[in-house]
């Protein structure tokens, strides 16, 4: 024991000595010994440790905040180290690449350094080299202890320059300090120039509470609170509207404690929850704001008057007569999952009455006495009772008994209301041009609209979720279609609703009555195709078709051409379609599938089926 106290003293000692001797020769690296309680190599990180007294060690928590400094010999466990601190060059064990000016920090290599870019908490030093400088696994650094303290605030020197620290309570050992229990209760406002928080004051950064807004407190934005308790309701629908970076704000009504504001479209009506934009070609203006009272001239003004937003159901309700336009439908998103835009004529009802009785393909009426086909080509709606929301175009009827194109999802009964209706909205975009065009669209509904125009009447370019109901078509036209689907439009879902492609009649056209094209699915229903030139459906170009309770009728070619690739499918049994009178009923050609084309389909053609050898029919 006393010989190796001896041998501590010597140490001891020598290190006094040889600290004079850096002191002497102007040296600026502060050593001190202390005790290892790991071994430790020469360029070593070593920490403080709190298990003995004056005791060091190495570590392998990267980013340690109780650095010591770096070794200056190597030792084994138990013995005095030399330990260099603050200033002057030292050599320092690195692990990974090091360059000249990064921060070092401890590693998760025990007694080992590396480098990070930015100063943060736990940097004990700052490399002068890079690594490999004075040897591999080295670099010279320069070492200031306690700069970590900047970053974590442990010893309450307080932030960096600039920065503010936003505590709940005050605390005195920390400068640039803003603590929010020393501000008032109220509203906490920041002052942009200073960064300094306070405590907005009512009546100057928002309306006090009880304050009485006037119009001028609207129109100019100086209030933006407003207080339904005291009855500011009436002031604001005095108002009517604002405006806001060229956007309508309208006061809608008031329900409960709110007050609803609507940010876009002021035209039209609103009405739960379903705004109607007006048309009517006889009486209306475009420079009116579209209600019914005053609605606009043209169906172009009313979509336009369609936010680019769409946030709620619009209806634009279209009033009977013939409307010269060439419209393009295009620039709208729909911005929630319940808007949509719905385009409607006006129907002109011929008869109504309760069905007596009904079968899969008619619907009877024994207090009726309609003159033969009477009500041929109009709308057939059941509008109450069993099938209700179902409609149908007319092939034929008798004095009490009507036939429709196709059959009944839900076959009618002495419950069933009716309504025979014909369309009194009509479009006519003028020779060679197309009368409705939808281009790049979601979500849009036509409905009860016709077209006598010698072009096509509807074009769905890459619109999908379209809905097609109650339209139709009469034209001479030979050189084109009256509907075309094409490039991944998609039409879905059967019924009277949005998402259905229900009641197309396609009447006397010259060429094709519906040609669908590059469709990714879609459903046809209780569609009627009737003296069309050539075809009456006419599948192609990739596109993958269901075509079911339907009905062509003496169309000169074909029923339903399938080609280029296409896949039809047709329903049999309770759904199947009528083709009649024509050459071939269905013909798949160019390579092309005819899947599940059902032998319960009626057909009275001079062919029922017909396909060439690249395609498949089953």
């Amino acid at each position: 024991m006393y010989g190796r106290k001896r041998k501590m003293k010597t140490i001891v000692t020598l290190a006094v000595v040889f600290l004079v001797l850096i002191v002497a020769c102007g040296g600026a690296i502060a050593a001190t010994t202390f005790y290892a309680t790991t071994a430790v190599s020469a360029g070593d990180v070593v920490v403080w440790d709190p298990t003995a007294d004056y005791g060091v060690k190495t570590t392998a928590v990267e980013g340690a905040q109780a650095v010591a400094g770096v070794a200056d010999e190597s030792v084994t466990a138990g013995n005095l180290c030399i330990i260099r601190q603050d200033g002057g060059r030292v050599a320092v064990n690195v692990v990974g690449t090091v360059t000249r000016g990064q921060w070092l920090i401890t590693s998760a290599t025990a007694g080992k350094a590396k480098g990070v870019d930015s100063p943060q908490a736990g940097i004990f030093a700052r490399a002068v080299t890079a690594a490999g400088v004075p040897a591999p696994g080295q670099c010279y650094a320069s070492i200031e202890l306690g700069f970590d303290e900047y970053f974590t605030g442990s010893s309450g020197s307080g932030a960096p320059v600039g920065a503010t620290y936003i505590t709940q309570t005050h605390d005195a050992a920390l400068s640039a300090e803003q603590a929010l229990a020393d501000l008032e209760s109220g509203l906490l406002k920041n002052t942009t120039a200073t960064g300094v928080l306070s405590i907005a004051a009512a009546g100057t950064d928002y309306s006090a509470p009880g304050h009485q807004h006037t119009e001028a407190d609207i129109t100019d934005l100086a209030h933006t609170q407003i207080d339904a308790e005291n009855n500011e309701q009436p002031a604001l629908a005095s108002i009517g509207s604002i405006n806001v970076n060229g956007e309508d704000l309208k006061f809608i009504g008031a329900g409960g404690d709110r007050v609803n504001l609507e940010l876009g479209t002021t035209c039209g009506e609103l009405s739960g929850g379903t705004r109607t934009i007006s048309v009517n070609g006889a009486i209306g203006n475009d420079a009116n704001p579209g209600t019914s009272a005053a609605p606009f001239a043209t169906i172009q003004r009313a979509w336009d008057a369609v936010p680019a937003v769409v946030l709620e159901p619009i209806v634009i309700d279209i009033a009977a007569g013939t409307y010269p336009e060439a419209l393009l439908f295009a620039g709208k998103t729909m911005g929630s999952a319940g808007a949509s835009v719905t385009l409607q004529g006006a129907l002109v009802n011929s008869d109504a009455g309760t069905a007596t009785g009904a079968t899969a393909t008619t619907l009877s009426d024994t207090s009726k006495s309609w003159g033969t086909n009477a009500h041929q080509y109009k709308l057939l709606r059941i509008t109450a009772g069993t099938g209700s929301g179902q409609l149908a175009w007319i092939a034929s009827n008798t004095a009490t008994s009507i036939t429709i194109a196709g059959q009944w999802t839900t076959v009618p009964n002495a419950t069933s209301a009716y309504s025979i209706d014909s369309l009194g909205t009509s479009v006519n975009g003028g020779a060679g041009n197309i009368s409705i065009r939808l281009d790049e669209q979601r979500g849009v509904t036509l409905r009860f609209l016709q077209c006598t125009a010698a072009a096509q009447f509807v074009v769905l370019d890459n619109s999908s979720a379209a809905s097609l109901i109650g339209l139709r078509a009469a034209t001479t036209n030979v050189t084109s279609r009256a509907f075309e689907i094409k490039s991944l439009s998609v039409l879905k879902g059967t019924g009277d609703s949005a998402g259905s492609s229900e009641a197309i009649f396609a009447d006397d056209v010259g060429n094709i009555g519906l040609i669908l094209r590059q469709l990714a699915a879609g459903t046809l229903s209780r569609s009627y195709f009737r003296s069309c030139g050539s075809v009456g459906v006419q599948v192609t170009e990739g596109a993958i078709v269901n075509i079911y309770n339907s009905y062509t009728y003496a169309n000169t070619n074909y029923g339903i051409f399938c080609n280029r690739n296409a896949t039809l499918m047709t329903a049999g049994g309770a759904y199947a379609s009528y083709i009649n009178s024509e050459t071939v009923g269905i013909r798949n050609t160019d390579a092309s599938l005819g899947v599940s084309v059902s032998t319960q389909n009626y057909f009275g053609c001079g062919t029922a089926y017909s396909a060439d050898a690249s395609s498949t029919q089953t």
